[in-house]
């Protein structure tokens, strides 16, 4: 399903985030950062399927 492929990214962003916090001014900085880098997967993933011609 959706959430279980942009589950596999989350947890590499957020583990990389937790281990270079201390160069983020805030907590809203590392979200937004987590969050950009699964959607960022997500619309990369959905362009390959776009261009292989599937669902």
């Amino acid at each position: 399903s959706a959430s279980d492929y942009a589950m596999l990214y989350f947890s590499d962003r957020y583990q990389y985030a937790l281990e270079h916090m201390r160069f983020a001014r805030s907590a809203e900085v590392i979200a937004e950062y987590v969050f950009n880098g699964v959607l960022s997967e997500w619309t990369k993933q959905l362009r390959r399927q776009e261009v292989k011609g599937g669902d």
